[in-house]
């Protein structure tokens, strides 16, 4: 239910109401020579499937930018008290949403629903308090700034023209809260910020090895993958848009992982956005051996990550439908585990900088973590963080540097693989710490590849560890 007041005069925007189920009505005081709303409002949430706040909005056809300074009234009875910049689909409490939230203990986020009736999901940015935040609505995609620092972009479709405005919860069912906006600036269109472009998935994986040959016996005649291409870096394709490279080695007893590359759909404009937040890039984006647009940073811990376009005239859409054989053991690859010696930097890097998202926690013992899954920020598929206290000998990487492999049941591909020669290793299928069950194959080179299947072993998600990291 909305409880709409439609005052005379609001600075910037039509109107404002409580949305969804209140039990005290809110209000709005603006100050037209200081140019604030003091925007006050009940509800007991705005997460889930069904939000309750007072709103203060204007209706916009299209791209639009919110910023404000933020500060709350008073001590507050609830740490999650909300102050809001949001735009929504609809005035309805359960509509399609995105907003940037400040909460009463200072925690700041992106916040969206992706449609009507769907719970909230959120993106968390390292900010605390900011004084100062923003939102910008392009298109289906919605980008916050909590201070200087930028989360997102998550894609949101929103419908038809949306809602755009200020909000205040009060996170209690009895009780109001207030905050100030100040420096209260809307526009509509398109602003001249630097987007982070989509990053979709996983693309590939390189490894080095001693003998390409008897790696691509390891990967083609074994696992039962084709090589789509003719040339002296081995590729074995996997997918459309999936496959790794094999490189021979470069010196003996090296890391036998090259480099982690994911997909990107404009790499040029991945390149200007990470030049515009001080990362090193080259000054234009080049073409690869394959004729994808493709280039390369360093993560925190020395990993290669390379972000490829695939391009109309590239190898990758050339040889579409081609080298996918039936004997193929899997025909996805949702992750690659690299090591990563102090997690904070890691984090910075891949969810601040880039917008992966933390999914899942996990530890052996439930003393130490081991393992942090961060999905692409527009996809599936995620890059695990294999946390460790001492470093390994760079030959001795191959258990934690991994691909892995889905599998629909792990049973009947290791009776498929069993059947097939040049494979002496035992097999032996496990449930891990994330309740799926798992096989884990080693190539010629002691590199892992983790066979496992995409469901738990009762449909119920492993909880995610408390444990502190190794370091």
């Amino acid at each position: 239910m909305l409880l709409l007041a439609l005052l005379a005069g609001v600075g910037i925007f039509e109107a404002n109401g409580d949305v969804g189920k209140v039990a005290k009505p809110g209000s709005v005081d603006y100050d037209a020579a200081r140019g604030t709303y003091r925007v006050t409002g009940a509800g007991t949430n705005m997460w889930f499937a069904e939000d309750a706040f007072h709103f203060m909005w204007k209706k916009v056809p299209g791209d639009a930018m919110l910023s404000a300074d933020v500060e709350f009234v008073g001590e507050g009875k609830n740490a999650h008290r909300k102050a809001v910049l949001a735009v929504r689909e609809s005035l309805e409490g359960g509509a399609a949403y995105a907003d940037v939230a400040v909460h009463g203990d200072g925690m700041t986020s992106l916040q969206y629903r992706l449609r009507t009736g769907a719970n909230t999901d959120e993106v968390r940015a390292s900010a605390k308090g900011p004084r100062h935040v923003r939102i910008e609505r392009r298109g289906d995609r919605v980008m916050i700034w909590a201070g200087e620092e930028a989360a997102g972009p998550v894609t949101v479709p929103l419908n038809g023209p949306v809602y755009i405005g200020l909000g205040v919860c009060s996170h209690e069912a009895d009780l109001t809260e207030t905050a100030v906006f100040s420096n209260v600036r809307l526009e509509e269109g398109r602003t001249t910020a630097v987007w982070r472009p989509r990053i979709t998935g996983l693309a590939h994986v390189g490894l080095f090895v001693k003998d390409q040959d008897k790696a691509a016996a390891f990967y083609d005649q074994f696992l039962g993958f084709a090589e789509p291409y003719s040339t002296d870096l081995r590729f074995v394709k996997i997918n459309e848009r999936q496959y790794l490279e094999i490189f021979k080695e470069t010196a003996a007893g090296s890391d036998r992982l090259s480099h982690v590359a994911v997909e990107t759909d404009d790499a040029e404009g991945l390149r200007r956005y990470l030049a515009s937040r001080g990362i090193k890039v080259p000054d234009a984006v080049p073409k690869g051996k394959l004729r994808n647009s493709n280039f390369s940073i360093t993560d925190p811990d020395g990993h290669s990550l390379e972000f490829v376009q695939y391009e109309p005239d590239g190898w990758t859409v050339r040889e579409k439908g081609k080298a996918m054989p039936e004997t193929r053991i899997s025909t996805r690859m949702p992750h690659a585990g690299i090591l990563v010696g102090v997690l904070d930097p890691s984090l910075r890097f891949y969810h601040d900088l880039l917008g992966f998202q933390e999914t899942w926690r996990g530890s052996r013992d439930d003393k130490v973590l081991n393992w942090v899954n961060l999905k692409v920020p527009d996809g599936d598929d995620y890059i695990e963080l294999m946390l460790y206290d001492q470093l390994p000998a760079p030959g001795e990487r191959g258990t934690a540097h991994h691909l892995c492999l889905f599998v629909d049941d792990i049973e009947k591909a290791k009776e498929t693989l069993a059947a097939r020669p040049g494979y002496d290793r035992a097999m032996e299928i496990r449930t891990g710490i994330n309740r799926r069950r798992q096989l884990n194959l080693f190539d010629p080179d002691g590199t892992r590849v983790e066979l496992m299947e995409p469901r738990t072993i009762d449909g119920k998600n492993a909880p995610s560890s408390k444990a502190p990291p190794p370091r």
